[in-house]
């Protein structure tokens, strides 16, 4: 058991706009939950595959898991700022939830070839893959929990002692009757073609055949089934490669896919008139066209992209409650430039930028939305990483990096942005063999390292400076 980190639940005007303009950002360090929070969760999994070379032309592939997924019964704690003149001021609702149980079955079955035909060298693939999950919920009378008003975040955090479970409205019992919430599942049928034309001109050529699958149930006896879908559609991807230099490859490329529609939550904040559903799937485009080249021992890429997407999107009730929706497009449009490997012998970089343009396009509910730039998704992320081979330690490895993300519009008119930061890592390891001669990797590294507070999205604080240390030992 361990205290669960806090959830900052903003309320909007009924326009959209923020009452919050995110000016300051509470303590990372500081818990602004409740000391009692908790949640315990099991997982426990099951899996097989198997490769198989049938000849000379043909190899199978297979695999299945299954996995079972508790989240026993927890209680929780969100804050709502509602505070126009952002002095500090919000609530907190402490709750119990009488826990989720998810069950997930997937695999797939493909079968390769690697032939030739007219002169053209193929490595083709066809097969299935796909996936079922099954949502368990328990009980029947969504969360119970208290409402604390009044409090201060610049006075820290405010702790009471923990509610009794008939305070909150919820059972003891963690364990008592579930009745399944929702079903979903996606099966996709594919078929693929790697074709090399000559030593400068390839192709990628596939078809997937992608069918999704969804069943919502009420929250009350007799739990009937509340909404369904089952869609299925064709979607193609095509991608041309022309490498003019042994050094350079260019490709641009066109692809499709069927994708789920967002999964409404069911537990915490805020409360949504319809949790549990499962919004219709969409379908998204991408266009890209880019480089590659092999420049010094550092890999270059660069990238220009096109990604036509659903809206998806919360809105607030004047209730308090909010909706989720699937209203209009959004396309994100934009350059992606990375550089990996080695600058000299012992020193690697991997950098990368992205400069983005993300904007609604579409939207019939609310016209006011087109134009605006997406919720939480930032134009602007920078990375930096390095590793030194430290000369006078063999084996030892100093490791850090840099992580800047520009701001971004914290409500869907984007009448306020959380701003931008920057955040650091730095960290050794090391590589060598026990006695006992088996190759051990040990691992020491601090995440934020400067303990910056910032925003990692409208509702939840970036973590705090973290130490971590593993060990990784190969038998």
């Amino acid at each position: 058991m361990h205290s669960v980190g806090s959830f900052w639940n903003v309320s909007t005007y009924p326009n959209g706009a923020s009452k919050f303009n995110y000016g300051w950002v509470p303590n990372p360090s500081s818990l602004y939950s409740q000391t009692f929070t908790s949640s315990p969760y099991q997982v426990d999994r099951a899996e097989v595959n198997l490769t198989s070379k049938l000849n000379e032309l043909f190899t199978a592939r297979l695999a299945y898991s299954f996995t079972n997924a508790y989240a026993f019964g927890f209680n929780n704690a969100y804050n709502v700022l509602s505070d126009g003149s952002n002095n500090g001021v919000y609530g907190q609702w402490v709750f119990r939830n009488n826990g989720t149980r998810y069950q997930v079955s997937s695999g797939y079955g493909f079968l390769d070839a690697h032939f030739t035909t007219w002169m053209f060298d193929h490595k083709m693939t066809m097969g299935y893959y796909g996936n079922i999950l099954t949502t368990q919920l328990g009980g029947a009378s969504g969360f119970g929990g208290v409402f604390l008003s009044g409090l201060n975040v610049f006075n820290g955090p405010t702790y009471i002692p923990e509610p009794s479970a008939a305070s909150l409205g919820y059972p003891v019992s963690w364990f008592g009757a579930r009745y399944t919430a929702s079903v979903a599942a996606q099966n996709n049928f594919v078929v693929g073609d790697d074709i090399k034309f000559n030593e400068y001109l390839s192709a990628l050529v596939g078809a997937n055949f992608a069918e999704i699958i969804a069943r919502n149930y009420g929250f009350a006896p007799p739990f009937a089934e509340t909404s369904a879908y089952d869609q299925g559609k064709l979607t193609p991807s095509l991608s041309l490669i022309f490498k003019p230099l042994p050094w350079l490859s260019t490709y641009v490329t066109y692809s499709e896919s069927l994708e789920q529609g967002q999964i409404v939550p069911s537990t915490g904040a805020p409360v949504y008139t319809n949790a549990g559903q499962i919004l219709p799937p969409y379908l998204s485009e991408e266009y890209e066209i880019g480089a590659k080249a092999n420049v010094g021992g550092m890999l270059l890429t660069a990238a220009l992209f096109k990604i036509n997407k659903a809206l998806q999107y919360s809105i607030t009730n004047t209730d308090g409650t909010a909706t989720y929706v699937q209203d209009g497009r959004e396309i994100h449009k934009g350059i992606e430039l990375t550089a990996t490997g080695n600058v000299f012998d012992g020193f690697r970089l991997l950098g990368g930028v992205t400069l983005m343009d993300p904007r609604v396009v579409n939207q019939e509910a609310n016209t006011a939305l087109v134009g605006k730039i997406s919720q939480n998704v930032s134009s602007r992320m920078v990375k930096a990483t390095a590793e030194y081979d430290l000369p006078f330690a063999p084996g030892l490895t100093l490791t850090g990096g840099a992580y800047y993300v520009g701001k971004a519009p914290a409500d869907v008119i984007n009448s306020v942005f959380w701003p931008d930061y920057v955040t650091e890592d730095i960290g050794l390891r090391y590589k060598g063999n026990l006695p006992s001669g088996q190759e051990a990797v040990f691992r020491l590294n601090v995440s934020n390292l400067t303990n910056k507070a910032y925003w990692l999205n409208s509702s939840n604080v970036g973590a705090p400076r973290t130490i971590a240390m593993s060990t990784q030992i190969k038998f």
